[in-house]
């Protein structure tokens, strides 16, 4: 790590005056350990507490605001809360509540006083009055006829207990001031900078940006500081594409000799015959792979439109050379299921399928190991454990990675670094989403694209409903039906816990109330919060039909084929994106039985005219769902209705080791980006080097091999 970077890095949390042994431990449980930690935890809201409000002039609601207040009633203790009445500025009645106060505190608010409260404003009614009250406001006590206000806005940070929002924001200021007289090193060159301040001044006044002029509420993701230091990580991410791409590029890549008696073999096993666009793209693949320069593609298709059976056939061509292909997947049960289609496809062949998984038992992790190491076995299926350092193959030669928006730059890297020193591997890499052809030279332009746009005959088609939350006790009913047939089916709600969003369905609350309403079906949940062996308990138990309703997040999106389960339930389907519902969608339809999909809304009355442009948005969108089942047709929809930065989802953006940035909602830096770490890469080593280091310093690490020529000059 360069310059004053490995300075904040190599200084510890205890150095902060006031950060004693509980409050490092409170921090290292954000996974805070030195000052560089903190300069780089940027707040996730803000909080404008530079103006006073009135409560009339407080439209928005559970919106915190400012108060002058004036005390006009002792504390009164009701059960165990205490109300203390009080009057803003312009007469507006209000009731102060707190529960277990301090005594000689609630002693304070004496009648007359004068205070500042913060707090969210709650308005109901009883009968025709109105009832206001702020719920444990913050008070400061006025006791001049001057009040100083903030002159920025509040940040506020993520918390662990026993740590509170004010103790947060004076550590992270006695950071913030530290960083204002030492300054970050600047890296990118002043003609490659398309903004107007440097990494210090951007991450200063992320931590505390400029209100906005009409105090209306201003997201992280809008601040053109945020931006910049996205810009930045942007930057650091192509350039270290750029330089995994220098290495792959010194070695040469094994050329293969195309069997065509072998592929042959393989399309008479199938019980199908491959659609011209796996056979297209295989073709493309191969092109590729008959050369000496290692390739770099990514095959993207439509739900259901055999991108496995593209990886198959090229897998089988590496295998007839002699050479071994690893298949990366992002879980375990995805990596069984991708290893359970292969050894059907190659069981014919006579080629056996290795499975490689962090849970495997001792003596099959030694029996692959062996395997892989003498050459005997020529295809493996895994997760992480592929790459694992003990882990030593023959000659791979072909690395494919599944759901590649998953893994980091420096994951696939580490797999590609197990080929054999003397030749580089080829890289493979796959995605379930549809790109529209706008898109893919912003988040495509470093390797080639191949597109399977056809569905194999005789897919089922999903019939697909659009129904209102209303009438849910009906779906309910249709669905206790169809799954005592055999049957079985999906719910999917937006949310964990009831408590996350108002009227909006959570997945336990759906989950309890289907238990007791379809006592003869068995129901099971999964959602993001269970461990990962938790997860896939619940996941075989519905692969073998042990249970026939699954409710869950949106975490099902992308998951392993359930053929008989032929409903998916996905309540409160207008608060999500086009692509994503169509993801979810593609859960069912997997069999030779007729398959449903019913999108469930939320019903809205309300005169507010960007309420209205909400629900007619999202209207829209549920009737291109109930339209076509086209995925490309969907997502260039998806892009036209909601634009490139919001094209994929928050479920979509995938991992890629950010920090900040974001390949999708960051669509519009994409191309400033590409320019400058394509300029830095060809003009400036030593850039190139700090600014990898800076943002993603395991591209460099004595693990992923040596650095490019060009970076060791």
């Amino acid at each position: 790590m360069p310059g004053q970077d490995a300075q904040y890095i190599a200084t510890p949390l205890s150095t902060i005056k006031g950060v004693g042994e509980q409050t490092l431990a409170k921090l290292a449980r954000l996974g805070l350990h030195n000052l560089y930690d903190l300069i780089l935890n940027l707040p996730f809201r803000f909080e404008d507490r530079t103006y006073i409000r009135s409560v009339a002039s407080n439209p928005e609601e559970n919106v915190p605001c400012a108060l002058l207040l004036t005390i006009t009633g002792a504390p009164r203790i009701k059960t165990k809360v205490t109300e203390i009445a009080a009057q803003d500025h312009e007469g507006t009645r209000i009731k102060l509540l707190f529960f277990h106060t301090s005594e000689n505190y609630l002693k304070r608010f004496e009648v007359g006083t004068t205070v500042l409260a913060w707090g969210t404003v709650n308005k109901s009614y009883y009968g025709p009055h109105l009832q206001v009250s702020i719920m444990h406001p913050e008070v400061q006590f006025i006791n001049s006829n001057e009040i100083e206000m903030p002159s920025r806005l509040s940040p506020v940070y993520h918390l662990t207990s026993g740590l509170s929002q004010n103790q947060m924001r004076q550590i992270e200021q006695l950071a913030l001031d530290t960083l204002a007289r030492h300054p970050l090193e600047e890296y990118l060159p002043i003609t490659l900078n398309p903004y107007d301040s440097d990494i210090t001044q951007a991450l200063l006044e992320t931590h505390n940006p400029e209100p906005d002029p009409n105090h209306s509420i201003v997201p992280l993701e809008a601040l053109r500081s945020f931006q910049r230091i996205c810009f930045e990580e942007l930057v650091a991410y192509k350039l270290s594409i750029l330089e995994l791409k220098a290495r792959q590029s010194v070695k040469a890549a094994p050329a293969l000799k195309i069997d065509e008696a072998a592929q042959q073999r393989l399309i008479a096993s199938l019980p199908f015959t491959p659609t011209p666009a796996q056979l297209r793209v295989f073709g493309e693949i191969m092109s590729d792979c008959t050369k000496t320069k290692a390739m770099n593609r990514l095959v993207h298709g439509d739900v259901g439109s055999g991108k496995t059976l593209v990886a198959a056939m090229a897998i089988l061509q590496f295998a007839q050379n002699g050479l071994q292909s690893a298949m990366l997947a992002p879980t375990e049960l995805l990596a069984k299921q991708h290893h359970k289609k292969l050894q059907e496809l190659f069981a014919p062949l006579g080629i056996e399928v290795g499975l490689v998984i962090g849970s495997l038992k001792k003596k099959e992790r030694t029996d692959i190991m062996a395997q892989a190491a003498d050459g005997s076995l020529k295809v493996f299926v895994g997760t992480h454990a592929l790459f694992q350092q003990a882990l030593t193959y023959q000659n791979l030669s072909l690395v494919i990675v599944d759901e590649q928006h998953r893994f980091g730059v420096d994951q696939r890297e580490a797999l590609l670094n197990k080929a054999p020193a003397e030749h580089s591997a080829h890289e493979l890499l796959m995605t379930a989403t549809p790109i529209p052809r706008s898109l893919q030279l912003a988040l495509t332009d470093d390797c080639d694209v191949s597109t399977i746009d056809m569905l194999p005959k005789g897919r089922t088609p999903i019939a697909t409903s659009v129904i209102a939350n209303s009438k849910i006790n009906e779906v309910m009913a249709h669905l206790r039906d169809h799954c005592s047939q055999g049957n079985q089916a999906y719910w999917v709600c937006p949310l964990i816990e009831d408590t996350e969003m108002i009227e909006t369905g959570s997945a336990k609350k759906r989950f309890s109330e289907l238990q007791a309403k379809l006592p003869n079906l068995k129901v099971g949940l999964l959602h993001s919060q269970m461990s990962e062996k938790a997860k896939n308990e619940v996941m075989e138990q519905f692969v073998r039909n042990e249970l026939q309703i699954l409710v869950a997040t949106t975490i099902v999106e992308v998951g392993v084929d359930v053929p008989n389960a032929t409903v998916i339930v996905i309540e409160n389907s207008d608060r999500l994106g086009l692509a994503q519902l169509h993801q979810l969608r593609g859960r069912v339809g997997r069999g030779t039985k007729p398959s449903f999909c019913l999108l469930m809304y939320q019903e809205v009355e309300s005169d507010d005219p960007s309420v209205l442009e909400r629900k007619e948005r999202a209207r829209q969108r549920l009737e291109v769902m109930r339209s076509t089942t086209n995925g490309f047709e969907i997502a260039n929809q998806d892009l036209l209705m909601r634009g490139a930065g919001e094209f994929f989802g928050a479920q979509q953006t995938g991992k890629e080791n950010f920090r900040f940035a974001d390949m999708h909602r960051d669509y519009d830096l994409m191309t400033n980006a590409q320019r400058a770490a394509h300029a830095i890469f060809e003009q400036d080593p030593q850039c190139t080097r700090n600014l990898i280091l800076r943002w993603f310093p395991e591209v460099l690490s004595p693990e992923n091999g040596q650095v490019s020529s060009h970076l060791a000059g």
